[in-house]
């Protein structure tokens, strides 16, 4: 804590991040500079890093800085199972942007396979006007819904729910 207050102090390296000195990031410029360091000495770490990075921000209860590790390390199961659960509130608080942003990083293929995120997709992109991807994800997730109603029904809820944003989506783009 003392080094960190001195390098704070000091202007050297960190900046903090709350008012009680406990959260610190490097300073941008060291950031640039030990990231260009990491990918020209040693390019195959990075995907490891960003994983650990996704796990221990998902421990503390920083999912959405877990996704975006989780992107980064192109570890997609684990985006999936990270934004599932979480999606939906952060379309309700408006964060549309960012859901449809996490979902654009994934292999449209893969989120093809999941009507839930296909679901969470379409509600993004409707509140953003973006009524095409509306249509595109309602497509896929109507296609696969049959094949995982099983699934659906042990770890999302009802796979019902799903069907009834399907046709609440559809009765929006007819409007």
């Amino acid at each position: 804590q003392e080094i960190l207050q001195g390098l704070e102090r000091g202007n050297l390296f960190v900046v903090p991040l709350d008012d009680n000195n406990c959260w610190y990031r490097y300073h941008q410029l060291f950031s640039d500079l030990l990231r260009a360091q990491m990918i020209g000495q040693r390019p195959e770490l990075i995907s490891e890093l960003h994983s650990k990075a996704s796990q221990w921000f998902e421990g503390e209860g920083l999912t959405a800085e877990a996704v975006n590790h989780a992107v980064a390390s192109h570890d997609f199961d684990r985006v999936v199972g990270l934004i599932e659960p979480i999606a939906m509130t952060m379309i309700a608080q408006s964060r549309y942007a960012t859901v449809t942003e996490w979902l654009s990083k994934m292999p449209g293929g893969l989120v093809a396979e999941h009507p839930w995120l296909c679901v969470l997709g379409a509600w993004a992109s409707l509140f953003m006007r973006q009524y095409e991807d509306v249509q595109k994800f309602i497509q896929w997730a109507e296609a696969r819904l049959p094949e995982r109603v099983a699934e659906y029904d042990r770890e999302v809820g009802d796979w019902h729910h799903i069907r009834a944003y399907l046709l609440t989506l559809r009765a929006f783009l007819t409007f």
